[in-house]
């Protein structure tokens, strides 16, 4: 068994602990519930991952592979969530708001499970599994990763300019922390398989687990 499987399968294991930690901690928070969704988005993340680069039978692992975009697709808009809900709403959910913020998850989930719109085949090569993704639905799905992603960080960091002692601190480790976990996240399984470099798109999930556990710590146990 390759070591990359077995950090991909510990990744999954410690995001599902530290998910399911925040969301008993709090189930009625919105905070809370946001949180464990992005967590339990790189549990499915890396869980696929791991099975995806485990398989020998492309028929099969194409499947895996769509899970794996979607684990990383549901991290997004939960991540958009917490930074509205963090130490106060930055703007007054509706059902009509709902809807709206649901649309393009919904749209890219569609996407990713159509038989031939994202994925077209798996392929197995001497260094691992490649997925063969259609170039317009990737950069479709690109462009929807940065729109929530920058999003976030507008209210992120509105809320940072405003806000003083504890909720300064925790909002520059969320900030930096998750800029981090993005941001390799980004490159490795997104900027690298556009360019054409697959062979390294497990790596993308190894950084979530560090950042959260950081995250997890500064944020819902010390400053409580």
């Amino acid at each position: 068994m390759e070591v990359k499987y077995i950090i991909l399968i510990l990744v999954a294991f410690i995001n599902l602990l530290l998910g399911t930690f925040i969301l008993f901690r709090n189930r009625k928070s919105p905070i809370n519930i946001s949180f464990s969704i992005v967590l339990f988005g790189a549990v499915i993340w890396s869980s696929c991952m791991a099975i995806f680069i485990s398989l020998t039978d492309m028929d099969i692992a194409i499947y895996w592979a769509k899970f794996f975009y979607f684990g990383s697709a549901l991290i997004i808009p939960a991540f958009l969530a917490f930074a509205n809900y963090y130490i106060y709403p930055s703007y007054r959910v509706t059902k009509k708001k709902v809807i709206y913020f649901l649309i393009p998850f919904l749209i890219i989930t569609a996407i990713i499970f159509h038989p031939s719109w994202f994925l077209e085949s798996a392929t197995h090569h001497e260094w691992g599994n490649d997925a063969n993704e259609k170039l317009v639905s990737h950069l479709i799905f690109a462009a929807y990763l940065f729109v929530y992603i920058i999003l976030s960080y507008v209210i992120l960091f509105r809320k940072f300019r405003r806000s003083e002692g504890i909720h300064r601190t925790n909002l520059s480790f969320i900030i930096s922390g998750s800029f981090l976990s993005f941001l390799f996240g980004i490159i490795f399984a997104l900027i690298l398989p556009i360019a054409g470099e697959y062979s390294l798109i497990w790596v993308g999930p190894y950084f979530t687990v560090v950042n959260a556990s950081f995250l997890v710590y500064f944020i819902f146990i010390k400053s409580r």
